[in-house]
């Protein structure tokens, strides 16, 4: 994916659940280039469609465009605050947002700010930034992450407590038990803050649906009972159903 000439300076790869990978070479220049492969080994440009992948599986090589030309925008990271004071106007609430290339997935929460990955920030279409954003916001809204820790905190208490009244074994057990249940409820605030997502985007002035097209691009999640999410299909689904709902 290395045009002639250009310096890669450096690269990220990143490989998802499903089997597709994420590359990423910044070359020394200022431009850069991602690409993405499918399960078969396809390599698939999502560069040049702002809003998701483009081609068919016999894409072009793909095409290295500086951040500005894609965006026309000199500061990228603008544009997800940009997006984020829209969302923040919506849900009356404010959180910090940064951009940073050490959040692994799209975007993430702590109960005081919101985390967007550099990559989200740079690939990811206008609608499908807004729901990362109205995600995590959502999250926070709804106090996720605070219940998150409390359940971890609890599994190690109980975790502690039979492991020194009833031995390992009563301890795997009883972890193993409750590792599954925080799964569940894991899974269940993803349903949630997509549920509360969506409305804040509607009020947003963002259209949901093509928001949730992100998830069919990037997210490798396959649900099941050792999953903290749900399966993309049934997240795009619910979003749907809601989003129907929400229109009556």
């Amino acid at each position: 994916m290395c045009p002639n000439g250009k310096d890669v300076i450096s690269k990220s790869v990143t490989f998802f659940a499903q089997g597709e990978t994420r590359i990423e070479e910044h070359y020394r220049d200022g431009s850069y280039s991602i690409s993405k492969t499918d399960n078969s080994g396809t390599t698939v440009s999502i560069q040049e469609c702002l809003g998701g992948l483009s081609g068919s599986n016999n894409v072009k090589p793909q095409k290295t465009i500086k951040p500005s030309k894609i965006y026309n925008n000199k500061k990228p990271v603008t544009r997800s605050k940009r997006i984020a004071r829209k969302i923040s106007q919506a849900a009356g609430v404010h959180y910090k947002v940064r951009v940073t290339d050490t959040c692994i997935s799209g975007g993430a929460a702590d109960g005081q700010m919101v985390c967007i990955s550099k990559w989200a920030n740079e690939t990811v279409s206008d609608d499908g930034l807004a729901f990362i954003i109205s995600h995590e916001y959502a999250h926070n809204m709804l106090n996720h992450p605070q219940e998150a820790h409390t359940d971890k905190i609890e599994m190690f208490d109980k975790t502690e407590d039979v492991l020194i009244k009833g031995g390992i074994i009563g301890a795997l057990i009883i972890t193993s038990i409750i590792h599954i249940r925080n799964r569940a409820r894991a899974r269940n605030m993803e349903r949630e803050a997509d549920n509360l997502a969506i409305s804040l985007m509607k009020e947003a002035g963002f259209n949901p649906q093509k928001g949730a097209e992100y998830l069919k691009i990037y997210s490798g999640d396959q649900g099941g009972i050792f999953a903290t999410h749900p399966s993309a299909e049934e997240r795009v689904n619910n979003i749907a159903h809601y989003q129907t709902q929400l229109s009556k």
